[in-house]
């Protein structure tokens, strides 16, 4: 019997999964799968999860090398529901030969226009606006006439999976897009619309700034003190 765990947190309020029922029905009749749902209110993995399930897709609790120190754990493959993966010990994992996956595709066009819909609401000033309503002071709306795009610069740090999409999405809006990303080439992102800078520079030019890396050693504090006063 192959056990999966479901991090209890993707649960909604009326505890149906908040990714619908599709996916759990194509396994529901398997004889050799059983499918639990983990508690809603873990904060960590511990050994004990890590003892009953061969598979645990992941939300947000986190998997650090002590949910897996005893000797050979059952679990055998954590996946992430998103696409980071901050919350997972992936050296840890590594030494125990356990997968670690995410999701990307799943996250790729929600996120982007998530955050083209944070920049339309800044640039117009919805949420202001949305108070003046509430309050009855909509006449004080001509000093909220929020400012448009077209001769806007939007930053993008991290043009991968979702930057990518995020660029694609914002060129109709935007005059310019920049994009810090080490990993790309100028040419990469000259095709997908974006020109390629170093962080600093993206730091200046840009009237809004998206920021789509992953969390890591490697990004861990790149968005400083010193970004935000050039």
């Amino acid at each position: 019997m192959f056990k999966v765990g479901i991090s209890g947190d993707l649960l909604n309020s009326v505890n149906e999964p908040c990714f619908g029922f599709g996916p759990l029905n194509l396994l529901k009749n398997r004889a050799d799968f059983e499918i639990s749902w983990m508690d809603k209110t873990i904060n960590e993995l511990n050994t004990e999860m890590t003892s009953t399930f061969d598979a645990i897709l992941l939300n947000l609790p986190k998997a650090n090398a002590d949910c897996i120190s005893q000797l050979n754990p059952r679990l055998k493959i954590i996946s992430r529901f998103g696409v980071g993966f901050d919350t997972v010990d992936i050296e840890a994992m590594k030494r125990k030969n356990i997968i670690v996956t995410n999701t990307p595709n799943a996250v790729r066009r929600p996120v982007a226009v998530a955050a083209l819909t944070m920049i339309f609401a800044a640039a117009g000033k919805i949420f202001q606006k949305d108070n003046l309503v509430r309050r009855n002071d909509w006449n004080e709306r001509t000093n909220l006439m929020g400012t448009g795009l077209t001769r806007k610069v939007l930053g993008i740090v991290g043009a991968g999976n979702i930057g990518g999409e995020t660029i694609k999405l914002s060129k109709p809006f935007f005059k310019n897009i920049l994009a810090y990303d080490p990993f790309k080439s100028n040419n990469e992102l000259s095709k997908i619309g974006a020109i390629k800078v170093d962080l600093y520079e993206l730091a200046t030019k840009s009237d809004f700034i998206v920021i789509l890396c992953n969390l890591d050693k490697n990004t861990k504090g790149m968005i400083n003190s010193d970004f935000f006063q050039i």
